[in-house]
């Protein structure tokens, strides 16, 4: 495929900041005269590239859906029509952008939301812009030097992992700046004025770019609820300076609505208060613009006011029926439930002295390279994530084979007693969208013990794969690839986490020349060797209490060595740690799991009920739970927990009486 090639001098005027505009001229569109953009549109419009939305109106402030993106690029870029169209559920063989979407997934540039599915009717976002056209150049180096960088946007944190080698690229070329404020807006729409400035530019690089993006007012700050009885909910902020007026938001049970505008700093809700809603605003100035949203608050169920202590937690009789009535894994509605305000409980905590050595950094794997290596002697669990982002030939993917090796490092044999293999990704198609569900069947499986019993011998210096089934069935591009392993060794040993293309010119026999590969270098997740596989932790309860795990502050985060910078490494979230939770209660108890840190899927074991899934589905947090079991009176009862891989954390186990 002919790569077409922009320069530095193009800057994209979506997100330029600039005086300039253009010369007016005979617009086929009502609603273009005069526009910033309309000399763009006239001229793609008369060269058959761009098209109305009828009654002789273009809609500049439309949003650019994929499929008239897609159907652009086919025809600015020449692009020819696969004899094998893709094959995707959503874009049926009669739908009238599906050949321009054959053309654009076939040389490369845009790829499925998923491997069914395309989201055709699904807005362009500026970063689904950028990755595309930069697709289109022959700057793939600098594209995968990318994926672990800074892009140095303030907003940095929020362009999507798939895209930031392709945004860091067109960043350090020259080909865009972003808005006055530093900030690129990653998942901001793109509309159909700014699409035709873009394409238009690509054959017209000396134009000037659009008129100076409005800088968006500030947010409010300290927004805080000052009452709340009686039916209703009031709110105050600070005043921000330039605003017009205040936009006040509430989510409740999930739902998300613009509640109404005030104009003055405060502002009292009075309706559908049972549920514990959330609150943010947001500033509108005197063009329209809103800010990003203010700090989020959180009120707890108003109906229980008078209920004693349950009363600041928001743990309404609505609430106990439900877990009256639930089985275990059964998802609760938890709106109004405020872990953060239940008491903790006291526990003791101990480690193991086993060795947890924790592999994913870099998380896009975008070369072939050993992503993390690092000695092991005795009892270890080798644990591993990561996503493939391998790219050959400028920007074609390519297929990972992902193997985990270890190596005789002493002057003796030494002998490994493989005791449990847990493997999710690969052939079974699991795209990155999927998570959570991929953490939460690898992490079932190592709840219900060892399953294997595999012994090796190694001579001195001799190297061996333990990972035939990720290594010899690769993984497809941006699916991914998780698996635990739990060893020991009776001697010195090395462990390779080494990640292979197809295509690429790799090392012919991993096991005799695993050096050769280069050392990847990490990106913001962790990797590292730590001390404790399992986690004991014994508590007593006789009333309303909380269990915090995995939050680095209740419960300590595991400290280690990346060995191969031989620096200090943290593991967030424990992944891969055993929670052996022992309780003792005085008397009869129901416990319950909120997440408190985003969408949560996992499984849980306790000795009453064995192994289930906790939930079946992902929970929301703030308003779901799941219920985990019941403990009577004098009874003691354990819980095992892993925290599944790529899951929001923390969680928190509470415990009810009832």
């Amino acid at each position: 495929m002919k790569k077409r090639f922009i320069t530095a001098a193009i800057i994209l005027c979506m997100l330029m900041s600039s005086t300039g505009v253009f010369a007016q001229g005979t617009s086929p569109y009502k609603d273009v005269e005069g526009s910033w953009a309309e000399e763009a549109i006239t001229d793609l419009t008369n060269r058959g590239i761009l098209g109305g939305r009828g009654n002789g109106l273009f809609v500049p402030k439309g949003e650019v859906t994929r499929a008239e993106f897609t159907t652009i690029m086919t025809k600015m870029f020449g692009l020819n029509v696969p004899a094998s169209p893709v094959s995707f559920t959503d874009v049926p063989a009669n739908y009238w952008g599906k050949s321009g979407i054959d053309a654009v997934v076939a040389a490369g540039y845009m790829s499925g939301l998923s491997s069914t599915t395309f989201g055709p009717n699904k807005p362009m976002t500026r970063e689904m812009a950028m990755t595309a056209i930069m697709a289109t150049t022959s700057h793939s180096d600098l594209i995968r030097e990318g994926v672990s960088k800074n892009t140095g946007y303030t907003d940095d944190s929020k362009i999507s992992s798939w895209s930031r080698g392709f945004v860091y690229a067109a960043k350090q070329l020259g080909v865009l700046e972003g808005y006055p404020d530093g900030s690129f807006h990653p998942q901001g729409t793109l509309t159909r004025a700014e699409t035709a400035m873009l394409f238009y530019r690509l054959n017209n690089p000396d134009e000037k770019p659009a008129p100076p993006v409005t800088e968006k007012p500030k947010p409010p700050e300290n927004l805080a609820i000052t009452e709340a009885k009686n039916g209703h909910v009031s709110l105050e902020w600070t005043k921000v300076s330039g605003a017009k007026k205040y936009a006040v938001y509430r989510i409740s049970n999930g739902k998300e609505k613009l509640l109404n505008f005030t104009t003055d700093t405060h502002y009292t809700d009075t309706t559908n208060l049972d549920d514990g809603p959330q609150y943010y605003v947001k500033t509108v100035d005197g063009n329209n613009t809103y800010s990003e949203a203010s700090n989020m608050v959180n009120t707890p169920s108003l109906n229980d006011r008078e209920q004693g202590y349950e009363h600041d937690f928001g743990y309404s009789q609505k609430i106990k029926s439900q877990i009256l009535s639930a089985q275990p894994g059964q998802v609760i509605s938890t709106s109004g439930l405020v872990g953060s305000r239940i008491p903790q409980v006291e526990a003791n905590r101990k480690d193991n002295d086993d060795t947890l050595i924790f592999s994913d950094s870099p998380e896009y794997i975008t070369h072939p390279g050993i992503q993390y290596k690092t000695p092991v002697n005795g009892k270890a669990r080798l644990y591993y994530y990561c996503i493939n982002h391998i790219l050959y030939s400028n920007v074609f993917p390519d297929n990972l084979r992902y193997g985990v090796f270890i190596k005789n490092t002493s002057d003796d044999d030494v002998k490994v007693n493989i005791k449990r293999a847990n493997l999710g990704g690969t052939d079974q198609g699991y795209e990155s969208w999927r998570w959570l569900q991929v953490g939460a069947e690898v992490t079932y499986d190592l709840l219900d013990g060892d399953n294997l019993n595999i012994n090796m011998r190694l001579d001195p210096g001799e190297t061996r794969l333990i990972s035939p089934t990720h290594f010899y069935t690769p993984v497809t591009y941006n699916n991914i690839i998780h698996g635990v392993y739990d060893l020991e060794t009776n001697g010195e040993a090395e462990v390779y986490f080494v990640a292979l293309g197809e295509k690429y010119n790799d090392i012919e026999d991993p096991e005799k020349e695993i050096d050769k590969l280069p050392l990847l270098e990490p990106d913001v997740h962790d990797r590292g060797t730590y001390t404790g596989t399992k986690r004991s932790v014994d508590l007593y309860v006789d009333k309303m209490q909380a269990l915090t795990l995995a939050d680095g502050k209740f419960d300590p985060t595991l400290q280690g060595k990346d060995k191969m910078l031989d620096k200090d490494a943290k593991l967030s979230g424990n992944y891969g740690l055993e929670y052996n939770i022992h309780v003792k209660a005085g008397r009869k108890m129901r416990v319950i799991m909120l997440a408190q840190g985003g969408s949560y899927q996992g499984p849980i074991w306790t000795s009453k009920s064995g192994t289930f899934m906790a939930p079946k589905s992902p929970i929301k947090p703030f308003t779901q739970g799941v219920y985990i079991d019941e403990i009577n009176a004098g009874e003691d009862m354990t819980i095992r927990w892993i925290p599944p891989a790529s899951t929001y954390l923390p969680v928190e186990f509470v415990f009810v009486e009832v």
